[in-house]
C-alpha cells in the first residue's frame, strides 16, 4: 500500500471525487511539483494504473463500508449536524476535512475544528494537573464540543 497501489483503476475513477484534494483548505494542499517528484506524467498515470489485484480484492468491501470510512457513503444528506475535529498533524486530517466537504456539499449542517498540534493533544486535556502534560489543544477542543452539543439541545 505504500505505493498507492492497492486500488483498481476503475475504484480509483469511481470514488475520485470523493477524494479530490482540491477539495482540501489551500494551505493543506501540496503543490503538483511536489505530488510529481521529478516523474513524468506517463510515469504518475502508470502508478495510478498498476496496481495489486489480489489485495483489492480482500480490502475492497473495506474500502467502501461507510461505517469503517464514512468519507465512501453515497448518500449525506441525512445525517444530523456534525463537527469534524481534525489537527494539523493528524493522519486523518484530510479525509476529515474531505468528509466535512462533503457533508457541506450534501447539505448537512457542518462544523470543522483544525486545531494546532497533533491529534493526541485532544487526550491530554484529561490528564491530572499533577502531569504537567495537559495540553491547551485538547482545552481549546473540548471547550469547541461542548458548545456545538449546546447548540445542537
Amino acid at each position: 500500500m505504500e505505493k498507492n497501489r492497492h486500488i483498481s483503476p476503475e475504484f480509483r475513477a469511481q470514488f475520485s471525487h470523493y477524494m479530490d484534494t482540491q477539495n482540501l483548505p489551500e494551505r493543506f494542499r501540496k503543490p503538483r511539483s511536489e505530488v510529481m517528484k521529478g516523474r513524468t506524467c506517463a510515469e504518475v498515470d502508470n502508478d495510478a494504473t498498476s496496481y495489486d489485484a489480489s489485495l483489492f480484492k480482500d480490502i475492497k468491501d473495506k474500502l467502501t463500508n461507510p461505517m469503517l470510512s464514512p468519507l465512501m457513503a453515497p448518500d449525506l444528506s441525512a445525517l444530523p449536524p456534525t463537527l469534524v475535529v481534525v489537527a494539523e498533524f493528524d493522519v486523518l486530517r484530510d479525509e476529515g476535512l474531505l468528509y466535512a466537504h462533503r457533508l457541506k456539499q450534501a447539505g448537512t449542517e457542518t462544523q470543522v475544528h483544525i486545531e494546532k498540534g497533533f491529534h493526541a493533544d485532544f487526550f491530554c486535556c484529561m490528564l491530572p494537573d499533577w502531569t504537567g502534560l495537559n495540553s491547551k489543544t485538547g482545552f481549546q477542543t473540548e471547550c469547541v464540543l461542548r458548545a456545538f452539543i449546546q447548540r445542537q439541545q
